[in-house]
Order: C-alpha cells, then sequence, then structure tokens
C-alpha cells in the first residue's frame, strides 16, 4: 500500500509588516504587500500571482507499506517563486526571484514511520540596499526568504507536519495535504531580518553550490 503526504508554507508579506525607510516604497505604489492567502486551496498556483504570495514551498512525500512494514519511500517538492510587481514611471515591470537550491535530509526510518526535512528559499530579484551588521555592512541584494518543513508518515496512514525553522520575516503559512490551513509562523521580526538575513546567515552558508554573492552556481548541461 502507498501511503502519500504532503506540507506546504506560503510566505506572504502583510500590511503595516515593514518598519523603516524601505516602508516608503510599500507606501508609494513602488512595490506592494501581498493578499493574505486563502484558509484553503485546491491550486497552489492560485495563491500567487502578480498581487499573492511571493514564496511556497512544498514537501511531498510517499512510503510503501506492506504487512505493516515500512518497504520504500522517497520524496518531492521544493520551491515556488513568484515574480515581484514594481511600479516604474507608470509601468509594472514583474521582476523575477532568485531561487536556491533545496536541502533534503537523509529521512529518518523509524519504528513505524519516515521523517521527510527539507529546506527550501530564495530572494526577490529587486535591489534593496540594505545596512547590515558584517563587513561590508552595506549590501544590495534583498534578503533571504526560507522555510525548513518536516512531514513524518507513519505506516498506519497518519501523518504529522511541522514548521521546524524559517526566516523571521515575512509570514509563513503552513497547509495539510488538503490544502487546509494548519498553523502560522507566531512572529515576524522585519528589522532583524533585514540587517541579518545574508547567506552567510541561512541554511546556504555552506553549501558549495552558492557563489559568494548568493546565487546559485551555474549548472553545466546535462548535469
Amino acid at each position: 500500500m502507498r501511503i502519500e503526504s504532503s506540507i506546504t508554507s506560503v510566505s506572504w508579506i502583510p500590511p503595516t509588516a515593514i518598519t523603516g525607510l524601505p516602508r516608503v516604497f510599500f507606501e508609494h505604489g513602488l512595490t506592494h504587500y501581498d493578499a493574505p492567502p486563502p484558509q484553503e486551496w485546491t491550486d497552489l498556483d492560485s495563491v500567487l500571482g502578480p498581487q499573492g504570495a511571493r514564496f511556497a514551498h512544498d514537501l511531498r512525500a510517499w512510503i510503501e507499506v506492506h504487512d505493516g512494514k515500512i518497504t520504500a519511500f522517497g520524496q518531492d517538492g521544493g520551491l515556488h517563486l513568484n515574480s515581484t510587481m514594481v511600479r516604474l514611471g507608470g509601468k509594472h515591470l514583474a521582476v523575477e526571484g532568485v531561487g536556491y537550491p533545496e536541502l533534503r535530509q537523509d529521512p529518518v526510518v523509524g519504528a513505524g514511520f519516515v521523517r521527510f526535512t527539507q529546506t527550501a528559499g530564495g530572494r526577490a530579484g529587486i535591489h534593496a540596499p540594505r545596512h547590515v551588521h558584517i563587513a561590508p555592512f552595506a549590501k544590495i541584494q534583498p534578503p533571504t526568504v526560507w522555510t525548513t518543513l518536516t512531514l513524518t508518515i507513519h505506516a498506519d496512514g497518519s501523518a504529522s507536519r511541522e514548521l521546524a525553522d524559517a526566516s523571521s520575516f515575512p509570514r509563513h503559512w503552513i497547509y495539510d495535504a488538503d490544502g487546509q490551513l494548519a498553523g502560522q509562523s507566531a512572529l515576524i521580526d522585519f528589522k532583524t531580518w533585514y540587517r541579518t538575513a545574508t547567506i552567510a546567515h541561512s541554511p546556504w552558508n555552506d553549501d558549495d553550490r552558492m557563489v559568494p554573492g548568493g546565487q546559485p552556481k551555474p549548472t553545466a548541461p546535462g548535469a
């Protein structure tokens, strides 16, 4: 018997969440806050869009069970990245974001369960000049948004989900396998995130697939 399940995080910028100078860009319509995600959805792509959430991350997994024992398992999913709408000179431009490589821990196989853990994230494509707390104390790249999701599937067909870790901004909403809202990140901290969210202080800090500027290394054709 094959048992499948999933967990999805949707990361979005709520009104009044931005503080300090960056708020000016939102208040003057150069960019926008996000519409709140729905309580439930049937199509994740419908949650993203020009006025929707910027980032979503899904972890999908399955196990095979025979005579009460787990005989096989696997996982899939990753980052869903929305473009950022920017208004310049009366025109609206869609600026494509930058996604980082998914990070997957080895599944943990226990007595009657398998636990999967995956991290996904990225950044907006527009420049965001900001002060940071490490040399050279200034960056033009926007901070990284990311979530680490955990999905445990049991041989009896049940599943449990957890937002194991995440960037402190923006808001992260968690959905179950049916697209039903199952939880929310407790707190958001824009100021700390804006000053400290760099590759050096992220799950990708020792990932050899990243170049120093926080960009995924190009992949050779056929690799």
